[in-house]
């Protein structure tokens, strides 16, 4: 048996200031954030299980501050330039309570009652630079280079001082593209190639039920491309295809936490280190499938006060893991989805939409975990029917 209860109370506000000139646009602000949270977590596992009790009781504060501005020069009317920055400053406070108890005898495990309170304070600075040609009316190429800043924060599960917190997560981006508009602008063909290289960056790892916790992993980075297209070969007809590649590893992250239960499945890997974590560099990012594919198809047409449609939907991703052990217990295999929507959008701004999602009735899972030696997933939604009526104000 097991519960979990959460309160939280939260403060934010951005101020923003619009600047406009003749070759100059740009903007400038400053924002902040005020959060406290308190949860209970309990669980109770008695025999012939593990025999445990235990409750994590923490107190969490958060607190935010940034100033950041944005501008675009035009060098020329087809040749714009851009610059921002970004400040951020922010505090992290965690009181935490954590006991495990042994049922049958009613007294705490070694090293519990945890009791202790750590404050991280975090800041970083995150300039962006781009560029982009209008080199015909319709063709814009355009490169960007941007660092990224995800913050620190605590972790709820910690039972030791070293655990209570995490470092913050930090990223170069670098993108390069073209965005195209062909055939009177009845095509679109956009393509994108990118580079992420993280620094720090942040991994949630399962521990048990109801519990996980996150670490840095040193390094990694995800090179990829983007092809989107969208045509319209007669009125009233759309049909789209896109396709993403994606190359995501972890280019250093030697010691990933491992799941006592997952154990056994990767005891006979090299990458298996004496003290129970695993030596994750080079393995692929959770949740990150190396090719996906989407398609839609829709016609709609003018009829008595408003327009009906047809609609049908496509999306296929292959293999991801949820663990960087890249175990296959905790991988998803290749799948496909396929829908369709039938629908009548009135000028009046009501709608009704008739929907069948998941056609073939796909069974698979969005997210894997091992709680026990036999792992559990959160299954996904299996074919699905059904209306829904909107309203437009």
């Amino acid at each position: 048996m097991s519960y979990q209860s959460d309160y939280s109370k939260q403060f934010s506000q951005e101020l923003n200031l619009v600047a406009k000139r003749d070759r100059f646009n740009g903007v400038a602000g400053l924002y902040f954030f005020n959060e406290h949270e308190t949860s209970v977590v309990y669980a109770n596992l008695p025999a012939p299980g593990p025999n445990l009790q235990s409750l994590v009781e923490p107190d969490a504060y958060a607190r935010s501050y940034a100033a950041f501005a944005q501008g675009t020069y035009h060098l020329f009317d087809t040749v714009g330039l851009t610059v921002g920055l970004r400040y951020t400053e922010d505090r992290k406070e965690l009181d935490q309570y954590y006991t495990r108890n042994i049922l049958s005898l009613g007294v705490p495990l070694p090293g519990y009652p945890f009791i202790d309170r750590t404050v991280r304070h975090f800041h970083a600075i995150t300039p962006k630079f781009g560029v982009d040609w209008q080199v015909l009316p319709d063709v814009l190429l355009y490169a960007t280079a941007t660092r990224g800043f995800k913050s620190g924060g605590t972790n709820y599960a910690a039972s030791t001082a070293a655990a209570l917190s995490f470092a913050p997560e930090y990223i170069w981006s670098y993108e390069t593209g073209a965005k195209t508009e062909w055939w009177d602008r009845r095509l679109r063909v956009n393509i994108a190639g990118f580079l992420y290289d993280y620094s720090n960056l942040q991994v949630q790892s399962f521990l048990g039920p109801g519990v996980s916790t996150i670490a840095n992993a040193a390094t990694a980075k995800i090179k990829g491309g983007e092809l989107e297209t969208a045509l319209e070969p007669i009125p009233g007809l759309v049909l789209t295809a896109n396709y993403s590649l994606l190359n995501a590893r972890y280019s250093r992250f030697d010691a990933a936490s491992v799941p006592t239960s997952l154990t056994p499945y990767v005891a006979g890997s090299p990458n298996l280190n004496p003290n129970g974590t695993y030596d994750a560099s080079g393995n692929r990012l959770n949740a990150a499938p190396h090719d996906s594919v989407s398609a839609s198809g829709q016609y709609s047409w003018n009829m008595a006060g408003g327009r009906p449609f047809l609609r049908a939907e496509y999306y296929w991703q292959s293999e991801v893991y949820y663990d960087p052990s890249n175990a296959p217990i905790v991988s998803q295999k290749a799948y496909g989805l396929a829908s369709a929507f039938v629908g009548y959008d009135s000028d009046s701004k009501w709608g009704v939409h008739f929907f069948l999602k998941n056609l073939t009735d796909t069974h698979y899972l969005i997210f894997i975990a091992t709680p026990t030696v036999v792992p559990a997933g959160v299954v996904a939604a299996p074919r699905t029917y059904g209306v829904q009526l909107s309203k437009s104000f």
